[in-house]
C-alpha cells in the first residue's frame, strides 16, 4: 500500500523506471552472491557463476530477498500503472481494488474450505491481483479517504 502512496502520484519516465530496475538488479545479483559463497562453502560445493545465475533466475538465493524479487516486477509495471492511475476515476478505482483484493483475494481461502466453490480455469481474471489491489488500495487511502480517529480504531480493531 505504501508504495501505492509513494510512487502513484506522479509519472516516472521510462529511463527513470530503467535506472531504478538496474539499481535494485544489481543489489539483488551482489548481495545473493554472497549468499551463495555462504552455501557453497556451508556445503563444500563448487562455486560455478553459471549455476548462480541459474538459481538466482529460477529461484530465490534466499527467501530474504524475496521482497527484491517483487520489487522489481513492480517497477517494470510502475510507469504503466501510474498512466492508468492517473485515467481512473474514483469509482474505476473501487472497481479495481472490488475485484482485485475481495474477489481474487478471496476466492483461493473460499476453495480452500468450500471445493465445490472452485471455478472454470476458462475464467481469468488476469488483470486483477492482490498485490495490484494492495498498491490502488494505498493510492485510494491517499486519496480518497478522510482518515479519523474512528475509523482507526476501527482498522486496529480489525487488524
Amino acid at each position: 500500500m505504501i508504495s501505492g502512496v509513494t510512487l502513484l502520484k506522479k509519472e516516472d519516465s521510462y529511463k527513470k523506471n530503467y535506472i531504478r530496475f538496474l539499481k535494485i538488479l544489481i543489489s539483488l545479483v551482489i548481495f545473493s552472491f554472497i549468499y551463495y559463497i555462504k552455501d557453497c562453502i556451508a556445503t563444500n560445493s563448487s562455486i560455478s557463476m553459471i549455476n548462480f545465475f541459474k538459481l538466482i533466475y529460477q529461484k530465490n538465493i534466499t527467501n530474504a530477498f524475496w521482497y527484491m524479487y517483487l520489487y522489481l516486477g513492480i517497477i517494470l509495471m510502475i510507469p504503466i500503472i501510474q498512466r492508468m492511475v492517473s485515467n481512473f476515476k474514483k469509482l474505476d478505482l473501487k472497481y479495481f481494488i472490488f475485484f482485485s483484493l475481495v474477489v481474487c483475494g478471496s476466492m483461493p481461502i473460499l476453495n480452500y474450505y468450500f471445493p465445490n466453490t472452485i471455478y472454470s480455469s476458462n475464467f481469468d481474471l488476469f488483470l486483477f491481483n492482490v498485490y495490484l489491489g494492495l498498491i490502488f488500495t494505498g493510492y485510494y487511502i491517499e486519496n480518497y479517504m478522510k482518515i479519523t480517529k474512528s475509523k482507526m480504531i476501527i482498522c486496529v480493531f480489525i487488524l
